[in-house]
C-alpha cells in the first residue's frame, strides 16, 4: 500500500500520537465546571457540569478565590427564549439562600410554536403553545346569564392601586370569600352580595361603633353603593366600566364580570398589546406514552418570582427568560481573583463572550442576572489542546500530501 511504502508514514503516526497525547492529558488533568458568584461572595469551589444527582453538590477546589465585584449590563432589545435549568442545591445552601436563581442554563430554545423539545436525558418532552407578550385572562360568561339560577354568584373585579394591578374574584356562597378588607389600601372594604338591602349599610360596626368606608356590589339588582364618611352614594352596575374610589380618582376596580354561578365563568388567555410588560410563555409537557398538561412559564420581574415547571423525578426545570446569549453579549462582568499561593489579587473584566486565562484555567461568563447580582462562569484546564491541535494538523496534512503525491509504478 502507498501509505507503508512512503516515509509520511511516520508523519501520520506522529500526529496520531500527539493527538492521542494531547487527549489523554485532557481526560487526566483536565478540567471543566461552572463558577456561580453572587455579588460580593467570595467562592473558591468549581462545580461539574454534570446532571446527575451525584454530580448536583459543591465539588473540585478552584486553587483560589474569585468574587464577583460588579456586573453591569448595556440596554437591550429583549428577546426570549425557552430555557431548561438544572437546580444547584448545594449552591442555594453553600453560599446563598435569598438570591435567585440558584441554577445554570442547560439548553436554551427559541420560540418555535409547536416543535417538540426534549428535556434533558428525561422521558418528557415539550413545545410551545403560544407566546404572550403582555398577558393577561379575558373572561368570558355565557349570554343567558339571566335565566341561569344563583347556585354561587359572584363578582370577578380588576382593582387598580398605584403602580399595580390585580384581578380577584368575590363569591357570596362562601362567606370568607364574599368580602375583602383594605388590603389594598383602597381606604374601604369590597363585599360581595347576591341579593341584598342597602338599610343595612348604616348598621354600626359592632368592634368600633362607628359606620366603616365600604362598597357594597349587589349582584341581583346591579348596583353598587358606596358607604363614605356616612354618606351613601350608588351606581349602575356595569361590565368593563372603571369606577373610582371616592376622593381617588386615579385608583378604582373594572368589573370583568359578574354571574350567577362560578362555574360558568371562563378565563381564557391572551395578550393585551405586543410590549413585552408581561411576557408568558404557554408550553404543553408530557412524559413518552403519558398525557399531555399546559403550563404557563415566564421571568423574574419586578421582584415577583418566575413561572417554572419542575421536571418530575429530576433536578431540571423548564422556564422562560431573556435570550442568555443576549444577556452575555450586553454585560460587563468584573471579577477579582485573591491567590494566597502567589499572594496576589488581580482584578479580570470580562465583556461579553471574551475568554481569560489564569493559571492555566480559561474563563468565560456563560450568564447573568439582569439585577446585576449574580454571575456564572464556565471554567476549564486543557493542557492537552495544543498537542491535539499540532497531532490533528500534522496527520491531516500528511494525509493530503499522501493523496496528492503521484504513485510509483511498479
Amino acid at each position: 500500500m502507498m501509505l507503508r511504502q512512503s516515509p509520511l508514514r511516520w508523519l501520520v503516526l506522529a500526529g496520531i500520537m500527539l493527538f492521542i497525547s494531547g487527549w489523554l492529558l485532557d481526560s487526566v488533568l483536565g478540567k471543566r465546571g461552572i463558577i456561580h458568584l453572587t455579588l460580593g461572595i467570595p467562592v473558591h469551589q468549581i462545580r461539574s457540569e454534570g446532571q446527575s444527582k451525584e454530580n448536583n453538590v459543591l465539588n473540585g477546589d478552584l486553587g483560589f478565590v474569585t468574587q464577583l465585584d460588579s456586573l453591569q449590563l448595556k440596554t437591550i432589545s429583549p428577546k426570549y427564549e425557552l430555557q431548561v435549568r438544572e437546580v444547584n442545591e448545594g449552591f442555594s445552601q453553600e453560599i446563598h439562600t435569598n438570591i435567585l436563581p440558584p441554577s445554570r442554563l442547560t439548553a436554551a430554545f427559541p420560540l418555535s410554536q409547536m416543535k417538540i423539545r426534549k428535556i434533558g436525558d428525561t422521558e418528557f418532552r415539550f413545545r410551545l403553545k403560544q407566546f404572550y407578550p403582555d398577558f393577561d385572562f379575558q373572561y368570558s360568561y355565557p349570554e343567558n346569564r339571566d335565566t341561569i339560577p344563583p347556585r354561587a354568584p359572584g363578582i370577578t373585579m380588576n382593582l387598580k392601586t398605584t403602580g399595580k394591578e390585580e384581578v380577584v374574584t368575590l363569591l357570596s356562597n362562601q362567606p370568607k370569600l364574599h368580602r375583602l378588607d383594605d388590603v389594598v389600601h383602597f381606604g374601604c372594604s369590597l363585599e360581595y352580595f347576591w341579593t341584598f338591602s342597602k338599610d343595612s349599610l348604616t348598621q354600626l360596626n359592632s368592634d368600633s361603633g362607628k359606620i366603616d368606608n365600604k362598597i357594597v356590589f349587589a349582584g341581583k339588582d346591579k348596583k353598587i353603593y358606596f358607604h363614605f364618611n356616612g354618606k351613601m352614594d350608588s351606581a349602575a352596575l356595569a361590565v368593563n366600566h372603571f369606577y373610582p374610589i371616592p376622593g381617588k380618582d386615579s385608583i378604582g376596580f373594572t368589573i370583568l364580570q359578574c354571574f350567577p354561578d362560578v362555574k360558568l365563568l371562563k378565563a381564557v388567555p391572551y395578550s393585551k398589546s405586543e410590549k413585552l410588560d408581561n411576557p408568558v410563555a404557554e408550553v404543553e409537557v408530557w412524559k413518552l406514552g403519558g398525557g399531555a398538561q399546559n403550563v404557563y412559564v415566564y421571568p423574574n420581574a419586578a421582584g415577583r418570582h418566575g413561572g417554572e415547571w419542575r421536571v418530575p423525578g429530576s433536578d431540571l426545570l423548564l422556564t422562560a427568560d431573556i435570550s442568555h446569549e443576549d444577556l452575555v453579549d450586553a454585560c460587563t462582568c468584573v471579577v477579582s481573583i485573591n491567590d494566597s499561593i502567589r499572594q496576589v489579587k488581580v482584578t479580570k473584566v470580562l465583556n461579553g463572550h471574551q475568554v481569560i486565562s489564569y493559571r492555566g484555567n480559561n474563563i468565560q461568563l456563560s450568564e447573568c442576572g439582569r439585577d446585576g447580582l449574580w454571575a456564572n462562569l464556565e471554567v476549564w484546564r486543557a493542557p492537552g489542546h495544543y498537542f491535539k491541535i499540532a497531532g490533528a494538523f500534522l496527520t491531516l496534512g500528511a494525509l493530503f500530501m499522501l493523496a496528492v503525491r503521484p504513485g510509483k509504478r511498479q
